[in-house]
């Protein structure tokens, strides 16, 4: 993990996982996009959902394809520190197919269809 965000939580439901993340708007990224403005960068959700499925395979993950990457809404650590995120993720021969979403309530940040492979 880093000093981007923490895991409140963990569960797993009937239709994957649940992670309660809360971002940490100290963290030194924040600095330079933006300052006075701060805005999560998309790279940074992206790192986020690949650090969660780390957590569930116990091994590092690189994402070797992006099938589908939706951003639908700004994350700002001081309007939305608190984030959900939706994660499913299936082995297949030789990659994991991970689907995502980060969300709060009704609003809907990103959504992710993404291939990943054990480093």
């Amino acid at each position: 993990m880093n000093s981007y965000f923490t895991i409140a939580s963990h569960r797993q439901q009937e239709d994957g996982h649940r992670f309660d993340l809360r971002l940490l708007p100290d963290c030194e990224v924040y600095q330079g996009h933006f300052p006075g403005q701060p805005v999560s960068p998309g790279v940074c959700s992206l790192q986020m959902i690949k650090e969660c499925a780390e957590q569930l395979i116990g091994k590092p993950l690189m994402l070797s394809l992006v099938n589908q990457c939706r951003y639908t809404a700004l994350v700002t650590p001081q309007d939305c520190p608190d984030i959900q995120l939706n994660l499913v993720l299936a082995e297949n021969e030789d990659h994991y197919q991970l689907n995502a979403k980060l969300f709060r309530g009704e609003t809907v940040y990103l959504e992710l269809k993404a291939q990943a492979v054990a480093e």
